[in-house]
């Protein structure tokens, strides 16, 4: 009866999976601590970390070299990543600044473009993220703004780099000269950004109880790119799915 009692009392040894996970969780409270008692977030950040979450998050949209990377690449990257860590540490209002200086950056063109992915999807991808953090603050007014000021300047963008636009219905025209034939890779990731930024807006709709803004904006997307029609199946944005699955 000992025996069975020790083995019992006996702690298991931890997964690699959950040490995984404390070590994590360890290293952001550690960020987190660093940054309150001044420290930057500079000094968790190496370049290659930057770059790889930057190509990550674009999604496709970049061609990347690794180890030639254009210097305005590597900005954006290092700029970006310092955002991911405020956010992860609970700092939106650092986070969200870092991406609206670069917004207004870009719109004026004082910046040099990264040669690596096309002004859309880059553009895309900035308000994307000052639109979610802004959702982290529960700012969802001006959450909304930033996807309603980021989806009219992607379309403008795509207009200029692409020679297409986006009608009322989200069906792609192409330009007087141009040619359905000119619909590149370079166009698609474009398209698929556009359609993530609809989506993104639409279910942050769903959080003010705008379920018919929501679903528009889907129906929108899902024009774009045929993917987000699943998102249309989703309990937060179609209630009536909670009823046809429980028949």
């Amino acid at each position: 009866m000992a025996v069975l009692v020790a083995s019992c009392c006996r702690p298991r040894p931890l997964s690699c999976g959950r040490l995984c996970l404390l070590g994590l969780l360890l290293f952001w409270r550690l960020v987190a601590l660093a940054v309150a008692w001044g420290a930057g977030v500079n000094a968790f950040i190496t370049p290659g970390d930057a770059i790889r979450h930057y190509t990550k998050a674009l999604r496709g949209a970049a061609t990347v070299r690794q180890g030639s990377e254009s210097r305005a690449f590597q900005r954006t990257a290092h700029l970006y990543y310092r955002a991911v860590m405020y956010r992860r540490t609970g700092d939106f209002q650092r986070a969200a600044s870092i991406y609206e200086k670069e917004i207004g950056l870009q719109q004026r063109g004082i910046l040099p473009r990264a040669e690596e992915v096309s002004a859309s999807a880059a553009a895309a991808h900035a308000w994307l993220n000052l639109a979610l953090t802004q959702q982290g603050q529960y700012n969802f007014d001006a959450s909304r703004r930033s996807f309603q000021s980021g989806v009219s300047r992607v379309q403008e963008l795509i207009q200029n780099e692409h020679h297409v636009w986006i009608d009322g219905q989200s069906r792609v025209r192409f330009s007087l000269g141009s040619s359905s034939e000119a619909y590149s890779e370079s166009l698609s990731q474009a398209l698929r950004w556009l359609a993530t930024l609809l989506t993104a807006w639409g279910l942050l709709e769903t959080k003010a109880h705008g379920l018919g803004r929501a679903r528009l904006l889907v129906q929108r997307a899902a024009t774009l790119d045929k993917s987000k029609g699943q998102v249309l199946r989703w309990r937060v944005v179609d209630p009536s799915q909670v009823h046809a699955q429980a028949l």
